[in-house]
């Protein structure tokens, strides 16, 4: 989730840039990561936007993949590797949820769950 004014700052950042060194990498599969280094380069600060409960609010790897990845059922998954204290099952993402990757036709019921579970994305968290 990027703000209005880190989408400005990267964008003329980007237009400014005549020896491509801010967005490197137009050869990716990982192209959420290329642009999180290029904030980087830029210096515009990450925040963690999880909950006070630890949840995510934005579901990076699509919310099937959230709630059914256990570290006894899933030791190696690079998750855990990224997000040492990322939590499993239902308790993996918050009730204040922004946005989930990949939405594939499958994964609708879990989204219908999280609807049912009064889960709604609100964009931003009054807290």
């Amino acid at each position: 989730v990027m703000s209005r004014e880190a989408l400005a700052r990267l964008g003329k950042a980007a237009d400014d840039d005549l020896e491509d060194k801010i967005l490197a990498n137009y050869d990716t599969f990982a192209d959420d990561v290329e642009i999180g280094a290029a904030m980087a380069r830029v210096g515009i600060e990450t925040v963690d936007t999880r909950d006070v409960g630890g949840r995510h609010r934005f579901l990076g790897i699509g919310i099937d993949s959230e709630r059914t990845a256990f570290r006894s059922t899933h030791p190696d998954y690079w998750l855990w590797t990224y997000s040492k204290d990322a939590q499993e099952g239902l308790e993996c993402c918050s009730p204040s949820y922004v946005s989930s990757h990949y939405a594939w036709p499958d994964t609708m019921r879990y989204l219908d769950d999280a609807h049912e579970q009064g889960c709604e994305g609100r964009g931003r968290d009054p807290i």
